[in-house]
């Protein structure tokens, strides 16, 4: 009994997603002595299971965790394993530093988590009132769009109240994936440069629909897809846990295209390392996006290595 609650207060705890042959996904609402309370979408009640023995024999598994049998050393029986990373080196270590102070962090940091949520509730491609309604969906990536001397959402914004049609074009574009993602980002880039010009300059002085920002409407719209670009942010990441990343001679696009196959690598590495889901679960409220695959972790963990725009973050 002590081993299933050494087991249970691991790996399987209250806010967990289970997923069951017959009743499809579940959540786990509470966990007691042996026993595994699971609330399912099409049952009026909670259906108990016995831990582990439901794991082992295969009729719950946690939703994208593998959970491999190993040999408890006291009763010989088979229990559940945490299963960490392969990452190595530096990289194993910033994993353990950051998985460390994950909670610590969260509460300032979940508004990733925040602002895919809300953009994908309330991004509409036919609103009546475009501008509006990409003010809406923006508003919790501020902190990524706006910031000092940086104002791609307050430009894009603008434009789309001054020519909705062409901005919501621009969009439609943007987001359409049987197109290659780097002709899209420069596609928007362009347009966006070309609608600026229109103003003789005098709406904003710079051309703030950079890859910066491109990559966060990406991101915004497929989160399990894109993420959050930033030259900085991705060179000293791939310094600091030793992987490649593109040269500084680089266009700004490749180097956006780069760092999405580097976070590529960081999420694969997040989503093999059980500590993962076992953090970030518990957190999910329901106005947070899920974060299957450990996309906007990925990004929150290049942001711990090297904070994006700290001295303007309060």
């Amino acid at each position: 009994m002590a081993n299933n609650d050494k087991y249970a207060n691991e790996l399987i705890v209250p806010g967990t997603k289970v997923v069951h042959k017959e009743y499809g996904t579940g959540i786990i609402s509470k966990v007691l002595s042996d026993n595994l309370y699971v609330s399912f979408d099409n049952r009026d009640k909670d259906l108990i299971f016995p831990i582990p023995d439901s794991f082992i024999k295969g009729y719950l598994c946690i939703k994208g965790i593998n959970i491999d049998p190993v040999i408890s050393e006291d009763t010989h029986q088979p229990l559940a394993s945490v299963t960490k990373s392969p990452a190595s080196g530096a990289f194993s270590t910033w994993l353990d530093r950051y998985f460390d102070q994950f909670p610590a962090r969260w509460k300032k940091e979940k508004y990733l988590w925040k602002a895919v949520q809300t953009f994908q509730e309330r991004w509409d491609p036919d609103a009546s009132d475009f501008s509006q309604m990409l003010n809406d969906a923006t508003v919790d990536a501020d902190y990524l769009l706006n910031h000092t001397r940086f104002y791609p959402r307050a430009m894009i914004v603008d434009l789309a109240q001054r020519n909705p049609s062409y901005v919501r074009s621009m969009f439609i574009s943007l987001f359409d994936e049987n197109v290659d993602v780097s002709s899209r980002a420069v596609k928007f880039s362009d347009e966006a440069e070309h609608m600026r010009t229109q103003y003789n300059g005098t709406l904003y002085s710079a051309r703030y629909q950079t890859m910066n920002s491109i990559s966060a409407y990406l991101w915004l719209k497929y989160p399990d897809h894109y993420y959050f670009y930033k030259y900085d942010v991705a060179k000293e990441v791939s310094k600091a846990i030793g992987l490649p990343y593109a040269s500084l001679r680089d266009s700004e696009v490749n180097k956006m295209i780069h760092q999405f196959s580097l976070m590529d690598e960081i999420s694969a590495v997040l989503k093999q390392d059980d500590r993962s889901r076992k953090l970030l679960i518990p957190h999910l409220e329901k106005t947070l996006y899920s974060d299957e695959q450990l996309h906007c972790m990925a990004i929150d963990f290049a942001f711990f290595i090297r904070p994006c725009y700290a001295d303007s973050k309060a």
